[in-house]
């Protein structure tokens, strides 16, 4: 193995233990709760997080399908968490330059307690269960659900 080949490898794994760490203190001292749902006979799947550190929490649920997965651009779905509809998710894509739709269709619904005018995510709703936690069951209506594991 050459010099360089060793000294790239200790940094990627110098670089990959910061980003863990990095990762490990976003919500250190908090409890951090995911799970992963699948759509059946479809190229389709969510993500859903949940995450509590003092008073700040997060919230976060992300579906993802392949373009001939049967979804497409524009479609709505109601996001449920302990059966109690806390947000609708509309369908997108990424785009080219031209605006045609390229890749996977994508959604996304994000809360955060701490969240500004110019975030990307919203202030939780109300309704949203104070109980949320380890297997809570969390669902993108009519596609996928899950439910949340301490993580």
């Amino acid at each position: 193995m050459s010099r360089n080949s060793l000294k790239g490898k200790t940094l990627a794994a110098a670089m990959g233990i910061a980003l863990l760490a990095g990762s490990a203190t976003a919500f250190a001292g908090g409890d951090r709760y995911e799970c992963r749902g699948f759509v059946a006979g479809k190229d389709a799947n969510m993500d859903a997080r949940f995450e509590v550190d003092g008073d700040r929490k997060k919230f976060s649920v992300s579906f993802e399908a392949a373009p001939d997965s049967g979804f497409g651009v524009g479609d709505t779905f109601d996001v449920e968490v302990r059966g109690k509809m806390v947000a609708t998710m509309e369908f997108d894509a990424e785009r080219d330059a031209l605006g045609n739709v390229i890749g996977d269709i994508i959604g996304e619904v994000n809360f955060d307690t701490t969240a500004q005018a110019d975030d990307a995510d919203g202030p939780f709703p109300v309704n949203f269960p104070t109980d949320t936690g380890a297997k809570t069951k969390v669902e993108v209506v009519g596609t996928a659900y899950c439910a949340l594991q301490v993580r």
